[in-house]
Formats: C-alpha cells, sequence, structure tokens
C-alpha cells in the first residue's frame, strides 16, 4: 500500500516490529500480565438510528457516530510523527524512525509516556485546515448555486417585464374595445329608434291600406248588390212575377263558381246578437285511442298512394283563412277575408254565419268540449267568443294593438290563447273575458299560437323567425326554437307533444325535438314553380311559402299547405325523404288544414273559396 493512497482525513500507524526466533529449549518464556480491557456498553439498533438522526439533523451526517463507551484519547506524540512522516513521502526517515525508536524501546533505554500527546496547538491546526478545505469546497458549491440563481432571476426578470408589457397591450385594447362597444351602444340606439320610427310608419300604413281595403271591399259589394238587384228587378218587370229574396253575387272568373251557393238557414240570416257570455261547457274524458280509419289513412300515406278527393264545397265568396273540425268530427267552421264565420256540416251544409267582425277573420277554433262554443281572431284588433247553439256572439276580447292572427283553446277550456300583429301573445280567461298574461318575447309579429295536449306549455311562431315555448303557468318562454331564414307562419305540436313542426315563407318545413329544443329535420317543401306554377306567387325567389303545418292523429304524417295551392304530406320520421304524396285540387293557395279523427279524412281550405275533403279508398 502507497504512501499516497492513505487519505488525509484517516491516517493510521503501522509498527514493524523485528524478532529473532531461538529455538524452544534455550529460549526462556516470561509471563506478561493479561490486562483486562472494558468492552464498550451493549448498543441496540434503535440506539444507532437515534443517534443517525441526530447527527443528520445537525448537519454531520458525513460522520460516523462512535458509539456509547469508546474512549476519546488523544493522539500521541510517536504517532503524530509517523504520520507526518507518511503524509510527506519521507518513507526512508520513516524506516530509521520506526527501528530506533523500537530499538531504544526494547533496551529500555527510551521511557515511553503513554498519556504523552501531541501539543493542542498541532491538533487545532490539524483541524482548521481539514475545516478551511470543508469551508473551500461549500464556497465553491455556493458559489455555482449563486451563479445559477442569478441566471434564474434573470430569466425571471425578463419574463416580468414581458408579461408587464402584455398587461399594457391588453389594457390599451381593453379602452379601445369599451370605446368601441359605447360607440356600437349609441349607434344601436339610434338604429333601435330610428327602427321604432319606421315601424310606427309601417303600422300606420298598414292601418290605411287595410281600412282602404275594407272601404273597397265594401263599395264593391254594394255595387255588386245594386247591379244584382238591377237585374232581379228588370227580370221581374219583364216575366211579369212578383218581387221576391234576392239572388246570390256571382263568383266571378273563378273555377269554383258552379259549385252551388251555400243556402243561409234562417237563424243565420240575421246577425248574431252579441250578449254576455254563456257558461263554459263542460269537457267529457276525451279518449286517447286512435280510430281505426285514421290508422289506415296514415298506413296509405306512408306506402306513397294518392288520396282521393270526395267532396267539394264553396264556404265563402273570399278566400278560406282558416279552418277548424269540432271534437266529435260532425261540425267544421271556416274563416274567411269576407268579415264573416261560418259552420258547416260535414256534407257542405251550412249551419250558421258570424258577421261581428268588422275586417278580415284570420282564425277560428272549437272549444274541446264540443261544437256548443267557438273562438275567432280578426283583423279589427279583437277575438270573439261564440254561443253557437243560441247563434250569438257571447263575447268580445279586446286587448290586441293590431290585427290578431291566431287563437286556439287550452286543453281544459277554461282559457285560450291569441297572438297578434303587436308582437304580443295574450292568454284569456274564458269566464271572465279578462286577459290574464301577456306574452312578450318575439321582436316581429306573432303569426300563430298552439298549446301542447294536456299541459300548460305553448308555442308560438313569429315574423322574427323563430318559435317560442312558453309556460303559461309563469308567463315566460322556456325555450326558443331558431333555424328558420324567414318568418315563420304556424307551428302545431304531434298529438302526444313530444315534437313540433313549423313551417316559413321561404318554403322550408323544420321538425323540432321539444325535450331538447333541437332540430330533428330540415326540407324545403316545393321548389319553384310547384304543381301549379301559374298560381306560384313566389316563383322569382325559387320557392313557394308554406302557410299551414298540422300532424295526423297517429303523429305519423305531418301535412303542408302552400302557397302553390298544393298539399304535401310528409313522413314525420324522416320528412326529408320527401314528400309522400302531394294533392292538387285548390286553385289558389291552401290556409287551412285539418284533420278529421272520426272518419280519418283531411280536409282543406284554400284562398280559392273552397273546403275539400280527401280520404282513402
Amino acid at each position: 500500500m502507497s504512501v499516497d493512497a492513505v487519505p488525509e482525513e484517516h491516517v493510521y500507524t503501522t509498527e514493524v516490529v523485528t524478532t529473532t526466533v531461538d529455538p524452544d529449549d534455550s529460549f526462556n518464556y516470561t509471563s506478561v500480565p493479561v490486562t483486562q480491557v472494558a468492552e464498550p456498553a451493549t448498543e441496540s439498533l434503535q440506539d444507532t438510528l437515534q443517534q443517525v438522526k441526530v447527527s443528520e439533523v445537525q448537519g454531520t451526517a458525513t460522520s460516523i457516530v462512535e458509539p456509547t463507551g469508546c474512549i476519546d484519547r488523544p493522539e500521541l506524540v510517536q504517532d503524530f510523527i509517523r504520520n507526518y512522516l507518511l503524509k510527506k513521502g519521507m518513507e526512508k526517515s520513516f524506516h530509521a524512525f520506526q527501528t530506533e525508536w523500537y530499538d531504544m524501546a526494547q533496551s529500555q533505554r527510551l521511557k515511553v509516556d503513554p498519556e504523552e500527546a501531541v501539543p493542542d496547538c498541532y491538533v487545532e491546526n490539524l483541524r482548521l485546515e481539514a475545516e478551511i478545505e470543508r469551508l473551500r469546497r461549500e464556497v465553491k458549491r455556493r458559489v455555482a448555486e449563486t451563479s445559477k440563481m442569478a441566471a434564474m432571476a434573470a430569466t425571471l426578470k425578463k419574463e416580468r417585464d414581458f408579461h408587464r408589457i402584455s398587461h399594457r397591450r391588453v389594457k390599451e385594447e381593453m379602452r379601445e374595445h369599451s370605446a368601441a362597444s359605447t360607440r356600437a351602444d349609441e349607434k344601436c340606439e339610434e338604429m333601435r329608434e330610428a327602427l321604432d320610427t319606421m315601424r310606427e310608419k309601417y303600422q300606420k300604413v298598414l292601418r290605411q291600406k287595410t281600412n282602404a281595403s275594407l272601404s273597397l271591399e265594401r263599395s264593391q259589394k254594394e255595387v255588386d248588390e245594386m247591379v244584382e238587384l238591377s237585374k232581379q228587378v228588370l227580370d221581374l218587370s219583364m216575366d211579369g212575377t212578383t218581387f221576391g229574396a234576392t239572388k246570390r253575387r256571382g263568383q266571378g272568373n273563378s273555377s269554383a263558381a258552379s259549385l252551388p251557393a251555400p243556402q243561409l238557414p234562417q237563424s243565420a240570416t240575421s246577425v248574431l246578437a252579441e250578449t254576455s257570455m254563456p257558461p263554459t261547457p263542460q269537457i267529457k274524458q276525451r279518449a286517447l285511442t286512435i280510430s281505426s280509419a285514421s290508422r289506415d289513412f296514415a298506413a296509405s300515406a306512408l306506402e306513397r298512394k294518392a288520396p282521393r278527393l270526395v267532396k267539394t264545397f264553396r264556404a265563402h265568396d273570399d278566400g278560406v283563412c282558416a279552418l277548424a273540425i269540432d271534437a266529435t268530427g260532425g261540425t267544421y267552421a271556416t274563416a274567411s277575408d269576407d268579415s264573416t264565420f261560418r259552420t258547416w256540416q260535414p256534407d257542405g251544409e251550412l249551419l250558421l254565419e258570424g258577421t261581428k267582425h268588422s275586417a278580415w277573420v284570420s282564425s277560428c277554433t272549437f272549444h274541446p268540449g264540443g261544437n256548443s262554443v267557438a273562438a275567432t281572431a280578426s283583423g279589427d284588433n279583437t277575438v270573439k267568443l261564440w254561443d253557437l247553439e243560441q247563434a250569438r256572439c257571447s263575447a268580445t276580447l279586446s286587448g290586441h294593438a293590431f290585427a290578431v292572427w291566431d287563437v286556439n283553446f287550452h286543453c281544459s277550456g277554461d282559457f285560450l290563447a291569441s297572438s297578434s300583429l303587436d308582437n304580443t301573445v295574450k292568454l284569456w280567461d274564458v269566464a271572465t273575458g279578462q286577459c290574464r298574461r301577456t306574452l312578450r318575447g318575439h321582436s316581429d309579429a306573432a303569426n300563430s299560437v298552439e298549446f301542447q295536449p294536456e299541459s300548460n306549455v305553448a308555442v308560438s311562431s313569429g315574423a322574427d323567425r323563430s318559435c317560442l315555448v312558453w309556460d303559461a303557468r309563469l308567463g315566460r318562454a322556456t325555450a326558443g326554437l331558431k333555424g328558420h331564414q324567414s318568418a315563420v307562419f304556424h307551428a302545431s305540436f304531434s298529438p302526444d307533444g313530444s315534437q313540433v313542426a313549423s313551417v316559413d315563407a321561404s318554403g322550408t318545413l323544420m321538425v323540432w325535438e321539444m325535450r331538447t329544443a333541437t332540430c330533428l329535420a330540415k326540407v324545403k317543401v316545393a321548389s319553384r314553380g310547384g304543381v301549379n306554377e301559374a298560381k306560384n306567387r313566389d316563383k322569382r325567389r325559387g320557392s313557394s311559402p308554406a302557410n299551414r303545418c298540422i300532424f295526423d292523429p297517429t303523429g305519423a304524417l305531418v301535412a303542408v299547405g302552400s302557397e302553390d295551392s298544393v298539399i304535401r304530406l310528409f313522413n314525420a320520421a324522416d320528412p326529408g325523404a320527401g314528400p309522400l304524396c302531394e294533392m292538387a285540387a285548390h286553385t289558389d293557395a291552401v290556409q287551412g288544414l285539418a284533420f278529421n279523427r272520426t272518419n280519418g279524412s283531411l280536409i282543406s281550405g284554400s284562398a280559392d273559396g273552397t273546403v275539400r275533403t280527401w280520404v282513402y279508398d
């Protein structure tokens, strides 16, 4: 083992002893007293671990903890000399010292004091040298860590400056956006005021147009009556017969003019008296079963068969705006541009006529309890309730600012809802005739309103290209059905209330899921021209407006009446597959549709003034 390989921290003393071996019989043995060395106290593993933990806490984990009971003996002088010579590499001096020291010790010329230790100054010097070396290493480590921290601090400073600049830029952008938003709000307010002004002008012009149209119609009717009266007087004077009742005026050039004119019964020839409202009839428990005739109609339509036209009768001189069937299927009701409301038997026999409205009648509906009470909506801004058993108008509900487009009863029969050109939907108490709620949510005219079967939920369609779902109890909109690109003319619930169908001015049919308020299907009802291209009023725009849509009693079909005078049936489960069949018998726009739940027929009303019945053989 070389001297250079010995660590400086731990230098051990090596004694070289030279002995001569003599024969055993001439060697004199000397008894050597045995010195009893006190053994260190036993130490457990827990004591050792505890001492190691204490050393780690005090920062002396690298030093070896002396066991309990060890004697700390100072270094002797002779050991110090040996260590010094080995440390300096003085091997010859080391061997000479060893030889001389042992010779003198054996010859007892050297008195060895076992407690003669190295002076404290030398030990302290060695300890200080070791401490200095340790501190040098610690300084180097700390310098390296300081350099690393300085580099990290420089990086963090750069990042801080970058984020500070970014923060200033964001604040400037926020200030600019805030100023732009303020300017946009001011501009929006100006545009809103201008829009309100234009809307008022439009409503004023619309009222003037409506009044002018009504005046023109009244004047035309008076002229026609005078001409007809003159002809009758002339005919009577020529054949010598007595003067009797006046004839009905001609039907113009319409193809439906050849149809027999309805004969008014004696109870309907006079204007229905406007009296107090009758008690609301009791509603019988409605059967949830579907008639076999309705099932057969749906099955035949799904097989793409064409229904057959079995009945046509002229209902009004002017166009039919709306059509309704009572719960029993035995009475029809029609509303017309001629300001009248009429009820019919299915064979076309006129039952009653109501003439209390002063403008066109836009909608009609029966009370869900039967055919004894009906309601109508009109361009004269009112809703009227009719007692059909006593042939009189029982109440007039006034509250809308402009024309009322649609009216429908709640399933209980105690309330009805009306939609108007004034952008609102109103809920009316049938018993008192009072408006209970006004629902505001549409930004343009509310075109239709209908209650969900057996529910307090209603859906309305508007010229603002949306449908709104309302909670009638809370009086607020709970969902919006948005997806149409033009004014929505009509929206209707399926029989189970799970879906809504809606049609718009661009001829688009959309089917919605009520639970999620999502669109299930969207399809164009008809392309440009349609079946009767000459009658298509929007052929330059590429599509015909769809005026009306309803589900059949089974919920499997959706019927759509369009401006091109065609009725189309769609599969409610897959409207995108196109129409199952088309019915083209009307000569003008189809504006009323209704399914007869009793006999499984489809009833349609048109602007040509006729009502037609369609069935499957």
